[in-house]
């Protein structure tokens, strides 16, 4: 039974309840006994009439809530048991810890870098933060997750990775890295010099980047929560 068919329902019996107290004082029902005060005459059957009404009403209301519940908690195992629920679980689980890693080394880098005593050192952590940001959002790591992301995702992440990717080719050649081996420098490099090269490129910081690993991180979060999930914490 609808909302509006009980309201109809419980609308007719007060009508119908008042109607009849009125007739039965205007009748003199409330009369003493023997001056036509029929209800003292049947007050024990109106009282168990009453009392059998209630206890419908009461059973029946109590059934209606078990079945609420019921509803409820088949639709919250529906929920915790589908298969793209797990799916969004699983690999949401092993993506956003890599992103959040990721971001944490792009935000350090720069103090990194100035802390660092030679110029061989200040262009590893640079490269080396680069390189795991682009790791971090290689496109198989999102394969299985690619029904349940929009177009903006997609499209963020591309541009992302031919960022990152530029930059990351673009490392080794300024420091005179060998093209085989990235991280190995054929010479020495002075501190001076490595924060020339820094410099002159805009290598200092990647704040765009740091900002749109966010964007990527929260996106997942969200699509967590509509699915029931919690929050995964850095």
């Amino acid at each position: 039974m609808n909302p509006n068919d009980r309201f109809l329902l419980g609308a007719l019996a007060i009508g119908v309840g008042s109607s009849l107290l009125a007739w039965a004082i205007v009748a003199g029902a409330f009369a003493p006994p023997g001056q036509y005060g029929w209800i003292y005459e049947y007050q024990t059957l109106i009282g168990v009439s009453i009392a059998l009404l209630g206890a419908l009403l009461t059973i029946n209301m109590m059934r209606r809530e078990q079945r609420q519940q019921r509803e409820h908690f088949d639709r919250q195992m529906n929920v915790l048991t589908r298969p793209d629920r797990l799916c969004i679980s699983r690999e949401t689980a092993n993506v956003i810890p890599q992103l959040q890693r990721a971001r944490w080394e792009l935000q350090r880098m720069p103090s990194d870098v100035a802390n660092a005593e030679d110029g061989l050192t200040k262009y590893r952590i640079t490269f080396e933060a680069v390189h795991r940001a682009m790791e971090a959002i290689r496109e198989e790591h999102f394969a299985n997750l690619m029904p349940f992301l929009e177009d903006e995702f997609t499209r963020r992440r591309a541009a992302l990775s031919a960022r990152l990717y530029r930059t990351y080719e673009a490392l080794p050649p300024a420091f005179g890295a060998k093209p085989s081996d990235p991280v190995a420098v054929t010479y020495g490099i002075p501190a001076e010099r490595a924060v020339q090269i820094i410099e002159a490129n805009h290598w200092q910081s990647f704040v765009q980047d740091e900002r749109d690993l966010q964007w990527l991180i929260n996106y997942l979060q969200r699509t967590r929560a509509e699915y029931g999930l919690p929050p995964l914490e850095a």
